[in-house]
């Protein structure tokens, strides 16, 4: 597909799908997990007062609520117009402080080299035609010794569909890649950066017995406890990922 065909299409799935379920769902719940592990990946050594977070790909804009209230300089990035209106939205109604919205694509980071200390990309590489050149981007505007937290649907089965509009094959969620830790590395050659940690999370077990939704009441830790325990169990995550670290 063609490149500008490409921005018009994401802005114009921005004016009919909502990138932020309920959560008293269970779509909810996985988008509630998936943004908790993502911050425990960094709290420990790199979620702290002041730091620059870009989050690529912001969605619903909820972890930019959580990493505010971490007391970080959160900043949203989207193609969308309207994506960026409802996350301020939403931003407004949780009084969320010191949260930056730019409109900007991840080919082009409107951002200075070396000028953040964080920049994630949670589930938005696998719909990206040339995610090697997002990533190196993404390194080009990371400080030395920052961080990039990459996670993706992990060796998904991408199901193609007829388009109703021009008669043609289009992938199931708009995905177009997919990925596990050998693609994930292939896309990383020649990038200055260092593999710091590899994980796996959401099992497809636990999720085919609607768990999610039925532990939401339980603190992260019990949750992240019984998804490991199923996923040494049963082999089967839903998601992968990955910290890297810029080399100094």
């Amino acid at each position: 597909m063609d490149y500008k065909d490409y921005i018009e299409h994401y802005r114009r799935d921005a004016e009919t799908y909502d990138y932020q379920p309920a959560r008293d769902t269970h779509a909810g719940q996985i988008e509630r997990r998936r943004a908790e592990f993502i911050r425990h990946v960094l709290k420990k050594k790199y979620l702290h007062t002041g730091s620059l977070i870009l989050d690529i790909g912001s969605g619903g804009g909820r972890q930019l609520v959580e990493f505010s209230r971490a007391g970080a300089c959160p900043i949203g990035l989207d193609l969308a117009l309207l994506n960026l209106r409802k996350i301020k939205e939403r931003l407004v109604e949780d009084t969320a402080k010191g949260c930056r919205l730019v409109a900007g694509d991840a080919y082009a980071i409107p951002f200075r080299n070396a000028s953040l200390d964080v920049i994630i990309f949670s589930e938005v590489l696998e719909h990206l035609g040339k995610p090697a050149d997002a990533i190196a981007e993404a390194v080009r505007v990371l400080k030395p010794a920052g961080v990039i937290v990459i996670s993706v649907p992990y060796r998904e089965k991408i199901i193609q569909h007829l388009c109703i509009h021009c008669n043609c094959l289009t992938p199931a969620n708009a995905h177009l890649h997919s990925f596990d830790e050998q693609a994930i590395r292939f896309l990383l050659a020649g990038l200055p950066v260092a593999v710091e940690k590899e994980m796996f999370f959401h099992s497809k077990a636990m999720n085919l017995l609607n768990l999610p939704y039925r532990l939401r009441h339980f603190p992260y830790g019990i949750w992240r406890f019984l998804d490991r325990l199923f996923n040494l169990t049963f082999r089967r995550p839903h998601y992968y990922a990955i910290l890297l670290r810029k080399n100094v």
